[in-house]
């Protein structure tokens, strides 16, 4: 099994959305690939352990955006680039 393969096993549990879904899928893998018990099993725990901490410590709400402001942001995000093209054609 190559590296990127078992890379892609493990990312199914990532997929998995739900409790109900992430444990079946956690049994489904693990049935078939009994060899990668221990690192599916690892990232389980830590996709559970993500959830109980975005659960416990929310991200706080985002400020108000200065349309404004934005839109200075940009402008000068727009010069910036169009110097990098000019100086490097």
């Amino acid at each position: 099994m190559t590296e990127a393969n078992r890379s892609d096993i493990i990312f199914e549990l990532h997929l998995a959305e739900g409790e109900a879904d992430r444990n079946a899928t956690l049994v489904r893998l693990v049935q078939a690939y009994p060899s990668l018990r221990e690192d599916l099993l690892d990232h389980w725990c830590e996709i559970v352990l993500m959830e109980l901490r975005a659960a416990a410590y929310p991200e706080p709400p985002c400020p108000p955006v200065d349309e404004a402001e934005a839109a200075r942001a940009l402008a000068r995000f727009r010069e910036m680039e169009a110097e990098l093209a000019a100086a490097n054609p």
